[in-house]
């Protein structure tokens, strides 16, 4: 099974990639790829054969969890950096209510 052909909603109890070490020609670092056939024509050049390895997939339950905790972590990240921007506008007001009473 191609990793590009697995559908996300309807996941195999394992998946098998062919990864390669590869490195960008252009931006000169070092990456593991899983492109089927890396060459210097893409870009990248290919320093290894590959190396077949086999992911065995969490239940779906697991997934959908980490998923949910991931979500609710962004949401807490968002609700906090919209709460300090509001902080500072609140401040910024304050300041401006200051100079209108002197």
């Amino acid at each position: 099974m191609n990793i590009n052909d697995v559908d996300e909603k309807d996941l195999p109890e394992e998946i098998t990639a062919n990864l390669w070490l590869q490195k960008s020609i252009e931006y000169n670092y070092l990456y593991v790829g899983y492109r089927e056939e890396p060459d210097a024509n893409t870009g990248y050049l290919c320093l290894s054969e590959p190396l077949e390895v086999t992911f065995k997939i969490k239940p779906r339950k697991d997934i959908n969890k980490s998923e949910i905790d991931c979500l609710k972590n962004s949401a807490s990240k968002i609700r906090a950096s919209a709460e300090m921007k509001c902080k500072v506008i609140e401040e910024k007001i304050q300041s401006l209510l200051c100079l209108e009473v002197d």
